[in-house]
C-alpha cells in the first residue's frame, strides 16, 4: 500500500471559517494535504493545542483579541516547537519586522497567493524535515545501542579510536591487548600496543581520509604488544564510524591464525546473499541493491530499467510436474534469464513466478532508454517462450510476459517503485504471451504528485535533447505599419511519435515543478536566435514570447535575460515578454520591477487576456505596459451576437485612453471577423484565418 504525506494540521486565528478553509485548499491544491480549523480565542486555542495535532498556529494581524503576542507566548507555553505565523493584508517591511519582533516566524501576505502558498510549503517542509530528523535520531540511538550490543557479544577484537586516541572497545579487545578494564585502556594511544616498525604504516591511515568513506583498509601481518610483554602478529582492518554523532575510527584485531576464519565469513556473507532454490540474488539482498540504484539515479541523474518478468503456466501443466517439478522450471528459468543479462544487471527471484531484473541503460535519454528496455524485455520473454524446460521429468513449453518501469532522477521511494512493477507486471500477465507493459500513469488515475513525476520526465528529456519546437503566427498591423515582422511565438513538446503537446497539458505541473523557467529560457533563446538570423537577411523581426508565474518571479530571471539581449546585441525592443492579465494582477509588484528593468533596455511587455475583467484600466494605470491583447472571449461570437460587437468596441475605446498603447485582437477566425476588428480601432489582429502557427517565419505582411 502506498505510504502517503503527512496530514498538515493547521490552527488559525483568521476572519472566517472559509477563510481558514481556503488556505487548507490551497495546499491541497498543491499537493500537500492539510486540514485546517478556526480559532476564536485563548481559551479554543489552549484546548485546540491539548486535543489536536496542530503544526502550525496562524494569526491575522488585524485581529486584535487575542493579538499576536499573547498567540506566540500561549503557544510557546503549550507546545514550544509550533510554529506561529503571522498574517496581513497589509503588507510592508515594518510590519514584516514587527511581526519577527513579537515572535512570529514569518508574516504572510495574503494578497499574494504565491507567496501564502510559498510560505505555508516552506513550513509544512520544515515540520515534515524535523519529524524526520527526530524519527532518525530516535533510529540512530536505537542502532547505535544494538552495535553496542553486538560489539561486546563479537568474537572479534573491536575498539573504537578518535584522533589516535581508544575511546572504546570490547572485552575481547581487552584481553587480547591485556588491558583489565575499559577504564585502563580508554585514552590511550593505539600506537603504543604497536612495534615502532609498523607505526609509519598504521599512522598513514588514521591521518589518510580513507577511514572517513565507507571503505575498510587492511593493514596485514601488524605487530602488537601485549601488556605482559608479549608480542603477537595480527590483521588490523580499520573503518568509518560514528560514536554519540561523533566520526571516529573502527579498530578490528584478527590474529593471523585466523585468516582461514575470514575467508570462510566472507564465503558465508556471498551465501548469505543467494536465493536456495534459483542461485539468484535473494529477494532481501536484491532489494538492498535496488535501493542503492535508486539514490544513485537520483543523484547523478542515471537512467535504470526494471523488469518484472513473469513466468506463465496453465493449470494443466502445473498440476502435471507438480511442486517439484515447478521449482526445477523456475531454477531453470533463472539460470537461463541470469545467462541472457550477463554481468551488466541484477536478477533476483521476486516471487514463485516473477523474476526482478535490474539493468542499466546505454543512453542518458528518457526515450532512449524506453527503446532499450522494450528491446531488453521483448528479447527475454521470448527467450524463455523459445525454451523447451525440463520439469518433472517431461518436456515443458511455458511464455512469459513483462511489467517495466523506468528508473532516474524523478523515480520515488523503493515501496511505490515496486508498487508500479507489481501493476504493470499484472496488467501484461492478463495479455497475450510475451507481452511487455511499461509504467505510465493512467490520467484518470494517477496522482498529483504521479502526473508532475510524468512531465518533469518527459520535459526533461525535451530540454536534454531539443524536442521542443517554436511555432509562430503573425500580428498583423491594421494601420500598414509593415517597418517589422510581427509574430507571437509558441512553444510546443514533441511526443514519441513526434506530434506537437501544447503547454495547456504541461504548464501546471511545470509550473509546480520549477521546470517552466528552464522552458521559458529555451524559448526565448530560440527566439533570439531568429531574430539575429534574420536581421542577416534584411528583416526586422519583433516576438512576443509568454512567460509563466515562477519566471516572473525568479529573482535571476532579469540578469539572465539581458544578458541575452546584450550578447545577441538588439536594444530595439525586438522581444515582447508576455504575461495574462490575471498574473499581472496577483504579482503586481513583481511584474511593475520587470517592466522597470525591461525598459532599461529597450524592451518591454505585453498584457494578455485583457477586457473581461473591470480593473483592468486600474491595471494599466499601475502598470505601463506598451502592448494589451484582448480576451478571446471578448471576440468569439462577434459576428453572430451585436451585444458581443458592441462590447467588443467598448473594450477597444476604454483601452484607447491609456497614451501610447497598442492594443492587439486575437482569434480572428473569419472573413467577417476581420471586417468588425478591422474597423473597431484595435490597433493589430492576429488569428488562424491570417495565419495559423507555423515553425517558418514567411508570412508575407503586404497580402493583408
Amino acid at each position: 500500500m502506498k505510504k502517503s504525506n503527512p496530514t498538515l494540521h493547521i490552527a488559525a486565528f483568521h476572519d472566517s471559517i472559509n477563510d481558514t478553509l481556503g488556505l487548507a485548499s490551497l495546499l491541497r491544491n498543491a499537493g500537500i494535504q492539510a486540514q485546517a480549523k478556526n480559532l476564536e480565542d485563548l481559551p479554543n486555542l489552549f484546548e485546540t493545542l491539548r486535543t489536536d495535532p496542530i503544526d502550525m498556529v496562524l494569526h491575522l494581524s488585524e485581529i486584535t483579541e487575542p493579538n499576536l503576542s499573547q498567540v506566540v507566548k500561549a503557544v510557546a507555553m503549550h507546545h514550544p516547537t509550533i510554529p506561529v505565523l503571522a498574517m496581513t493584508q497589509n503588507y510592508d517591511v515594518s510590519h514584516l519586522n514587527q511581526a519577527i519582533a513579537q515572535g512570529a516566524y514569518d508574516l504572510i501576505n495574503l494578497d499574494n497567493s504565491a507567496h501564502v502558498l510559498h510560505v505555508l510549503k516552506r513550513e509544512a517542509e520544515r515540520i515534515q524535515c524535523g519529524q524526520r530528523l527526530v524519527k532518525l535520531e530516535s533510529i540512530q540511538n536505537e542502532s547505535e545501542r544494538r552495535c553496542k550490543t553486538l560489539m561486546q557479544s563479537s568474537r572479534d577484537a573491536i575498539a573504537y579510536i578518535h584522533g589516535g586516541m581508544h575511546i572504546d572497545a570490547n572485552n575481547v579487545y581487552l584481553e587480547t591487548l591485556g588491558f583489565n578494564s575499559l577504564d585502563d585502556m580508554e585514552g590511550s594511544p593505539l600506537l603504543d600496543l604497536i612495534q615502532s616498525n609498523d607505526h609509519a604504516k598504521v599512522r598513514e591511515i588514521i591521518r589518510s581520509s580513507a577511514p572517513k568513506t565507507d571503505e575498510v583498509q587492511t593493514l596485514e601481518n601488524i605487530h602488537f604488544k601485549h601488556q605482559n610483554g608479549n608480542e603477537f602478529t595480527a590483521h588490523v582492518e580499520f573503518s568509518a564510524a560514528t560514536i554519540d554523532g561523533e566520526p571516529c575510527t573502527q579498530v578490528l584485531i584478527r590474529l593471523t591464525s585466523s585468516a582461514d576464519t575470514k575467508a570462510l565469513e566472507e564465503k558465508i556473507a556471498k551465501l548469505s546473499q543467494r536465493d536456495p532454490l534459483t542461485g539468484l540474488l535473494n529477494r532481501q539482498y536484491y532489494l538492498e541493491q535496488l535501493g542503492k540504484s535508486i539514490t544513485l539515479a537520483h543523484a547523478q541523474q542515471a537512467h535504470l530499467v526494471l523488469i518484472h518478468l513473469q513466468i506463465n503456466y496453465p493449470v494443466e501443466v502445473r498440476n502435471k510436474i507438480g511442486v517439484v517439478g515447478r521449482d526445477a522450471l523456475i531454477a531453470e528459468a533463472g539460470r537461463l534469464l541470469e545467462r541472457e543479462i550477463g554481468s551488466a544487471g541484477l536478477i533476483a527471484l521476486y516471487s514463485s513466478n516473477v523474476f526482478s531484473i535490474l539493468m542499466p541503460s546505454t543512453d542518458n535519454s528518457h526515450q532512449a532508454t524506453v527503446d532499450d528496455a522494450q528491446k531488453i524485455a521483448k528479447q527475454l520473454v521470448s527467450r524463455v517462450g523459445k525454451h523447451v524446460f525440463e520439469a518433472g521429468g517431461q518436456s515443458v513449453i511455458v511464455d512469459a510476459t513483462a511489467g517495466v518501469v523506468i528508473l532516474d532522477e524523478h523515480s520515488p521511494a523503493l515501496h511505490e517503485l515496486l508498487i508500479r512493477a507489481e501493476r504493470v507486471n499484472a496488467e501484461a500477465a492478463n495479455l497475450p504471451s510475451e507481452s511487455v507493459v511499461f509504467f505510465k500513469p493512467k490520467e484518470k488515475d494517477a496522482s498529483l504528485a504521479e502526473k508532475d513525476e510524468h512531465w518533469s520526465r518527459l520535459l526533461n528529456d525535451a530540454l536534454r535533447n531539443h524536442q521542443f519546437r517554436l511555432l509562430f503566427q503573425p500580428i498583423l498591423s491594421l494601420d500598414g505599419d509593415s517597418r517589422r515582422q510581427r509574430y507571437e511565438a509558441y512553444v510546443r513538446l514533441l511526443d514519441e511519435q513526434r506530434q506537437y503537446i501544447e503547454p495547456k497539458e504541461f504548464i501546471e505541473s511545470a509550473e509546480r515543478s520549477g521546470l517552466s523557467i528552464e522552458v521559458d529560457r529555451y524559448v526565448i533563446q530560440g527566439a533570439i536566435q531568429h531574430i539575429v538570423e534574420s536581421r542577416k537577411r534584411g528583416l526586422n523581426l519583433q516576438l512576443f514570447i509568454r512567460i509563466s508565474t515562477p519566471t516572473l518571479l525568479s529573482a535571476d530571471f532579469y540578469p539572465w535575460f539581458s544578458s541575452q539581449i546584450m550578447d545577441a546585441q538588439i536594444y530595439d525592443g525586438a522581444v515582447v515578454l508576455q504575461m495574462s492579465e490575471h498574473v499581472a494582477q496577483e504579482q503586481l509588484k513583481q511584474a511593475q520591477l520587470l517592466l522597470e528593468n525591461l525598459q532599461r533596455i529597450h524592451s518591454t511587455l505585453l498584457i494578455d487576456g485583457v477586457g473581461l475583467s473591470e480593473p483592468v484600466n486600474q491595471l494599466l494605470n499601475r502598470l505601463k505596459a506598451t502592448w494589451v491583447k484582448l480576451d478571446r472571449g471578448l471576440v468569439e461570437s462577434i459576428t453572430k451576437q451585436k451585444a458581443n460587437q458592441t462590447r467588443l468596441l467598448e473594450s477597444i475605446k476604454a483601452l484607447k485612453q491609456h497614451e501610447g498603447l497598442e492594443v492587439v485582437v486575437p482569434h480572428i477566425e473569419n472573413a467577417a471577423s476581420l471586417q468588425i476588428v478591422s474597423m473597431s480601432g484595435a490597433d493589430f489582429l492576429q488569428g488562424n484565418f491570417i495565419q495559423a502557427p507555423s515553425e517558418r517565419l514567411d508570412f508575407d505582411f503586404s497580402s493583408f
